[in-house]
């Protein structure tokens, strides 16, 4: 389970790329745009299912409080957005660059990430 092994997992499967220059043919563009449509998904439920194992309670509880003082700065500025709001900043500031950077992060510790699992990670953050 984890990050570390789900992006393993991505890189050593099938190619992501969806940029139609890139692809020889449409049948290929098609069944790259699935797997991809598949890993964010796959990878979106691995976030959600790690929330409770966040090693250090104690950031996890000041982006908490981050989150709720965001909030309650936007709640009245904008009510029908405010979650969306909150769930942009969290992802944008906290998961993407952990995405783009999991070595940085800890998430894959004492190894580097090959080319091809930052070019998979870069596919999938822009989806998440």
């Amino acid at each position: 389970g984890g990050f570390g092994c789900h992006i393993r997992k991505i890189a050593k499967g099938p190619p992501l790329e969806v940029d139609p220059l890139k692809i020889k043919t449409e049948k290929d563009l098609n069944e790259n745009r699935e797997r991809l449509s598949r890993a964010c998904q796959n990878f979106f439920d691995v976030i959600l299912g790690s929330v409770s194992t966040i090693p250090m309670i104690h950031i996890y509880r000041q982006i908490r409080q981050l989150c709720r003082e965001l909030w309650l700065k936007i709640k009245n500025k904008f009510p029908k957005t405010r979650n969306c709001i909150i769930g942009a900043f969290f992802f944008l500031r906290f998961v993407c660059p952990a995405v783009i950077n999991p070595e940085q992060f800890g998430i894959l510790s004492g190894c580097e990430t090959s080319i091809f699992e930052k070019q998979s990670t870069h596919l999938i953050n822009p989806q998440i």
